[in-house]
């Protein structure tokens, strides 16, 4: 028998993540490390890639000078800039609350109007098309970034992939939904409006019914403010609950109108991370790009420095070109767009990296569902309970390897 030992208990070392373990804002920190995962930044990139060939058929379809979908999507986000900056001068007549239901009218209603009122085809056929795209590829990074975050389990792209197409309905429909509902209502007030007061005596019940119309501004004013702030856990409520849009938008919309200040911290963090982050993976990118493009032009003279896109445009005339230098120059400037949309891409992957966990943490505050309970094959959509039994048992993360247990090791006998 061996001999039994009296030596002392042996404990895990202390650990940041001792410290944070019953704090939720520090699970917020590890939305770059989940966004930096190559499948996640290749959805990315297939999700600008896609979305830039949108937006070069709405040119196509519109057949306009400029792009209107382009210059839309600029000045929507021209305003929420202005929006989060508050760098327009707020109206004399409300102060900064005017200023702030002014751009979010501009954004959710004058814009989408004029593309409508400008490029029809493009507003009724090509935007439908880029809210898909945007479903399905956020839905599939936000279910591949729930698995990892909340069970440990890494799911292939496919996977995912194939988890927001058999959900693309769902998905799109929580992306949009509260949009389409607030159309819905401004165009209902607009149509009443044009038939109890354009006329003389009508608009005697008109003006009788006008406190319909001041609650039914009310309830559009409650569904853009919150959708601003909202939104990104929109495509995440679908991917950690397996619901449907209705689902989605409910439990998106009581955390916001639950916790806003808790909300507003969260956001915070993850903006303040990601604009840190964005800054460190910028620098890097072009580094690469500046060091790539003066060691390849070093000792190749003019011509190479031409190709490699280095020489100023009135120096360009002067080089002797040969047969295939449009044709090197092309393929590096292809070359050349694949560090500038790696950024870009690790920007969307954060985005909706980020979103999963501000998801589950608003969960978390609100309903006090722990983080790590997410809906997996075999459940009931929308619950943690599997079909035909009672509710599945939610497993945590598994613990490191050389993790050691608090309790000391066991006595040999």
């Amino acid at each position: 028998m061996p001999l039994r030992t009296h030596g002392p208990r042996l404990h895990a070392p202390l650990t940041f993540d001792d410290l944070v373990a019953d704090l939720t804002w520090p699970r917020l920190l590890r939305a770059g490390h989940l966004a930096l995962r190559p499948s996640r930044l290749g959805m990315a990139l297939a999700f600008l890639v896609g979305l830039l060939l949108l937006v070069g058929l709405a040119d196509k379809v519109d057949q306009q000078p400029g792009n209107a979908l382009a210059d839309s999507l600029r000045v929507v986000a021209i305003d929420m800039v202005q929006l989060v900056r508050g760098s327009n001068p707020p109206p004399p007549e409300g102060g900064a609350g005017a200023r702030v239901g002014r751009e979010t009218f501009a954004i959710f209603a004058s814009t989408p109007a004029y593309l409508v009122r400008t490029s029809p085809w493009v507003a009724f056929l090509v935007l439908p098309l880029m809210a898909i795209w945007t479903a399905l590829c956020g839905g599939a990074i936000c279910r591949s970034a729930a698995c990892e975050f909340a069970q440990g389990v890494g799911i292939e792209w496919p996977k995912a992939v194939g988890f927001a197409l058999s959900r693309w309905w769902a998905l799109t429909g929580a992306l949009v939904g509260p949009i389409l509902l607030a159309w819905a209502i401004m165009i209902g007030m607009a149509v009443a409006g044009w038939a109890l007061f354009s006329l003389p005596v009508v608009n005697l019940l008109g003006a009788a019914v006008w406190p319909l119309f001041l609650l039914g501004g009310l309830v559009v004013s409650i569904v853009m403010l919150a959708y601003l702030v909202g939104w990104p856990m929109l495509l995440p409520s679908v991917a950690c609950e397996g619901t449907d849009a209705v689902d989605a938008v409910q439990h998106a919309y009581s955390f916001v109108l639950a916790r806003p200040l808790r909300l507003a911290v969260y956001l915070v963090i993850l903006i303040v991370q990601m604009l840190v982050l964005m800054a460190i993976v910028g620098a890097v990118f072009w580094l690469a790009i500046h060091v790539a493009q003066k060691c390849g032009m070093q000792w190749s003279g003019v011509r190479g420095a031409d190709a490699l896109g280095a020489l100023p445009e009135q120096a360009v005339r002067g080089v002797d070109e040969n047969a295939n230098s449009p044709l090197v120059r092309g393929v590096v400037n292809l070359w050349s767009v694949v560090p500038v949309l790696l950024p870009l891409a690790f920007a969307a992957s954060f985005v909706w990296c980020g979103s999963t966990i501000l998801y589950l943490a608003m969960r978390r505050v609100v309903d006090g569902q722990d983080v790590h309970e997410i809906w997996m094959p075999g459940m009931v959509a929308g619950t943690m309970a599997a079909h035909g039994g009672p509710a599945a048992p939610i497993p945590a993360p598994a613990a490191p390897a050389d993790a050691v247990s608090d309790t000391g090791p066991a006595d040999e006998t």
